[in-house]
C-alpha cells in the first residue's frame, strides 16, 4: 500500500512543475537575457530562427516578412531588445500578445510617423 502512494503523488508533482514551466518562460523571456546568433538574411527566415532561439511564438504575415531583410542580431539580449534590433530598418514593429507570443505588426497612422 505504501508503494502505491508514491506513484500517485509523483505525477501530481511533475504536473505542477510542468505547469510552472509553461507559465514561467514567457514571463522571464522578456526580462532575462538570452544569446542570439541570427545572421543578415531575409526577414521571414530570421523570424523563424528568432522564435526558436527566444523560445516564443511569433505571429506574422508572410507577405509582410517577404518584403524585408534584416541585418541580424548577435549577443546576449532580452527578447524585446533582440527583436527590436532584428526589425530595425524594416518599418515593422511588434506587440506582446501573451507571455509567450509576440505579433509582428506594420505600424500605421500618425503614431507610426
Amino acid at each position: 500500500m505504501g508503494m502505491s502512494v508514491l506513484p500517485r503523488g509523483r505525477p501530481a508533482a511533475v504536473l505542477l512543475l510542468g505547469a510552472l514551466v509553461l507559465v514561467s518562460p514567457g514571463v522571464r523571456a522578456a526580462e532575462s537575457a538570452r544569446h542570439f546568433d541570427i545572421p543578415a538574411e531575409p526577414l521571414a527566415a530570421a523570424l523563424d530562427e528568432f522564435a526558436r532561439q527566444a523560445d516564443v511564438t511569433l505571429l506574422f504575415s508572410s507577405t509582410l516578412a517577404a518584403r524585408a531583410r534584416t541585418a541580424g542580431v548577435h549577443g546576449d539580449l532580452t527578447v524585446n531588445a533582440a527583436l527590436s534590433r532584428l526589425l530595425r530598418g524594416t518599418a515593422l514593429g511588434f506587440r506582446q500578445v501573451s507571455p509567450s507570443a509576440i505579433a509582428i505588426i506594420e505600424p500605421s497612422g500618425p503614431a507610426a510617423a
